[in-house]
């Protein structure tokens, strides 16, 4: 029996969690949701693999967070403390973490780190820059800039989406790249958030759509970069194939002082690599663009 460490990109929290059932939730949810309460983070493995029971003795771990939150109390704000063990991870050493606040009400603004997603290799070129005709369109039409609506990022996306996950059924309808997921890997399509919960965006049908790692990852930047940017509206179109299946996605930024639209970014459902030279293009682009 092995364990990893997990840790939520957003208010740091750690704990232990068996390798088979971190790969159960994987396959199932495709993400691993905090344990602190209303945080809306998404845990994901950091350090090598854990073989000491000694060591998984010596933290936390998931499956007693999860059960302790079934026991609503009132619990003090804390300081989560790394408690490395020198064997299974590299530089241990004891550092304070930033103050995780539990109070009932509050949802921290940030869900994760974009750069965590990254891919080694840089976008491709010639990937298209217009969207295609003929395709059937879902679309957010344009919504405001909110902050994250408290307990939204923990519900399933699964479940909204007649409990599939979003690689077998981009699979099922021949998408391109579509690869059968697997444990950290970046091939494979997720349920994709347009209008995104770090937005003000809901975890509904109406607001999902399949997209390939990549793009998803395009898109958590840009929401990265319009987080708190209230002076603006966004509208996301996808242009389907087959339902509910991104080919193609148009963002489109606008004023509302005056409605005009801001800027439009283009994004090739086909794409399979999304790297941190990326990030630094496409927020370059924005920051052109004044916003």
């Amino acid at each position: 029996m092995t364990w990893r460490r997990i840790k939520c990109a957003s208010c740091g929290f750690r704990v232990t969690i068996e390798s088979t059932e971190l790969a159960d939730i994987l396959k199932t949810q495709q993400r691993v949701n905090c344990c602190v309460e209303n945080c809306p983070g998404e845990m994901r493995a950091v350090g090598p693999v854990i073989v000491r029971p000694a060591t998984v003795r010596r933290g936390a771990t998931y499956d007693f967070q999860v059960n302790r939150q079934k026991i609503r109390r009132p619990r003090p704000a804390q300081y989560q403390v790394d408690d490395d063990d020198s064997d299974d991870e590299d530089g241990s050493s004891r550092r304070k973490r930033a103050k995780v606040d539990e109070d009932m009400d509050y949802a921290p603004s940030e869900e994760y780190t974009p750069a965590m997603r990254f891919t080694t290799v840089d976008m491709e070129t010639g990937l298209r820059q217009v969207a295609p005709r003929g395709l059937k369109i879902k679309t957010t039409g344009r919504l405001p800039i909110k902050a994250a609506v408290p307990g939204e990022r923990e519900k399933s996306t699964n479940a909204q989406m007649n409990n599939q996950p979003a690689w077998s059924y981009a699979q099922r309808c021949g998408a391109p790249n579509a690869n059968a997921f697997q444990f950290d890997g970046q091939g494979h399509y997720e349920w994709c958030h347009m209008q995104g919960v770090s937005l003000g965006g809901y975890t509904i049908s109406a607001n999902l759509v399949a997209g390939h790692y990549a793009v998803n990852t395009y898109m958590s930047v840009i929401e990265e970069y319009l987080r708190g940017k209230t002076a603006y509206q966004i509208e996301v179109i996808a242009y389907c194939q087959h339902d509910d299946v991104a080919d193609f996605i148009s963002y489109k930024i606008h004023r509302i002082l005056d409605g005009t639209l801001a800027m439009e970014l283009a994004i090739d459902g086909a794409m399979k690599f999304f790297s941190a030279n990326d990030r630094d293009r496409v927020r370059d682009a924005m920051k052109r663009n004044n916003l």
